[in-house]
């Protein structure tokens, strides 16, 4: 059991209210439950969520509600307890993983997974059932590897690494420590490369490898595909959502965070903390510098030099781009005011 109390000294963090208060769930600040713990950010602006009318008194011991916040000496009408942190985002984080800890059943290598020639397996592994391991495949300790799952010849797990079902990896991938990969995802799969001989498409055969580095993430039904020569690369850090395409070739720098249904060409050489938005797409054979930002439903055709902030298609710096909104959005007047202009002057010639 998790109290208000013992939660907080475990986080070294102070606190205020009725240290016995069990906590049993997280919550929104929308939505707080009794005996819940949710966050906000910024205390002095606790007025985006609660009526100014319900501010500037001391917080209630009785309340069965918790919230994180920054400021020590913030005070409320609302009866709540508070703990506070200085980042109250990664304290609720924290919180989370103590009351929703994840856990795997048994940890084993069950009799029904079909495991090749020369696999080599760490310590403490929970390989499923229906789990292929093709011959040379390496799994690093701790990793865990569902149901279904498929690897194929001279492929290495780091550790840590968890591999959820239906996951395929196909050979000459190597996969590091700490990364997740979920369902439905394929790494390593042929890229797009063909080449065009009297009307027929011929393929071009897809020999590099991909490389993956630690600590990255990588969405449910994502495909990154293998290099045509050289290795398609994701640095460590990054995080990859849902359904996002990565062809070949393709380098993306540390601590990138991808957004769903994006999509990112042949050869394209990413910087550092890449941020791009959903349904956004980045043309083959450029380069995109560090720290760059790419709104939602963007294409990016053209070399982006580092600390650009990008919208629209083709993708312009987002001050130009909302200038062109506003633009587009008085087309039909600025049509009709040119109509009344033409008509004017074919009455005085």
């Amino acid at each position: 059991m998790f109290t208000l109390g013992n939660i907080a000294r475990k986080l070294n963090l102070n606190f205020s209210g009725d240290e016995d208060l069990e906590i049993k769930c997280a919550c929104g600040l929308e939505n707080l439950k009794e005996n819940g713990v949710a966050f906000f950010s910024n205390s002095k602006g606790f007025s985006v969520s609660i009526p100014a009318a319900k501010r500037n008194l001391k917080p209630n011991k009785n309340a069965e509600k918790i919230v994180i916040v920054t400021d020590e000496n913030f005070v409320s009408d609302i009866p709540y307890n508070f703990i506070y942190s200085k980042d109250p985002l990664v304290t609720h984080t924290e919180i989370v993983k103590l009351l929703y800890p994840f856990k795997f059943s048994e940890i084993k290598i069950d009799k029904r997974a079909i495991i090749a020639h020369n696999v080599k397996l760490g310590k403490n592994l929970k390989i499923d059932a229906n789990v292929t391991l093709y011959d040379n495949v390496e799994v690093g300790d701790n990793s865990v590897i569902f149901a279904g799952v498929v690897i194929m010849a001279n492929t290495t797990i780091g550790k840590n690494s968890i591999i959820y079902p239906n996951v395929v990896i196909r050979n000459d991938c190597y996969i590091g420590n700490n990364v997740t990969i979920h369902p439905n995802a394929v790494i390593g799969a042929d890229g797009h490369g063909y080449f065009k001989r009297n009307g027929l498409n011929f393929k071009i055969p897809q020999i590099g490898k991909v490389y993956i580095e630690d600590d990255v993430e990588i969405g449910a039904c994502t495909c990154i595909d293998r290099g045509r020569l050289e290795d398609t690369i994701i640095r460590k850090g990054t995080k990859i959502d849902n359904l996002v395409q990565i062809a070949h070739n393709v380098e993306i720098g540390e601590n990138a965070l991808i957004s769903g249904q994006s999509g990112i060409a042949g050869s394209t050489k990413i910087g550092k903390n890449l941020i791009l938005g959903a349904q956004s797409g980045i043309k083959d054979n450029i380069t995109v510098g560090d720290n760059v930002i790419v709104a939602g439903k963007s294409g990016v055709i053209s070399e982006a030099s580092s600390g650009d902030v990008l919208a629209g298609v083709p993708a312009v710096p987002i001050g130009k781009w909302r200038k062109q909104v506003v633009l587009f959005s008085k087309i039909e007047t600025l049509f009709k005011k040119i109509k009344d202009i033409e008509e004017k002057l074919k009455k005085l010639f």
